[in-house]
């Protein structure tokens, strides 16, 4: 192989592992913020889910027990 092949070959190389070096960490990135939106919004709706049932059952059972006590 002649010597200007092979000094082309390690930089042609390193910019590749660049560029997926790039790649992989703009992906993560996305995959990361996407993960963190998606966790904060079934946190969120989880919460008001679980917020509402409380305040259903307690005002159920509020209820109940003046039914039960008259």
């Amino acid at each position: 192989m002649p010597p200007e092949q092979q000094k082309a070959a390690p930089e042609q190389h390193s910019s590749c592992t660049g560029v997926s070096q790039f790649v992989a960490y703009a992906l993560g990135k996305f995959y990361f913020d996407f993960s963190y939106v998606l966790g904060k919004f079934y946190f969120d709706f989880a919460y008001v889910l679980g917020k509402f049932y409380f305040d259903f059952a307690y005002v159920l059972g509020k209820k109940l027990y003046l039914c039960n006590t008259n």
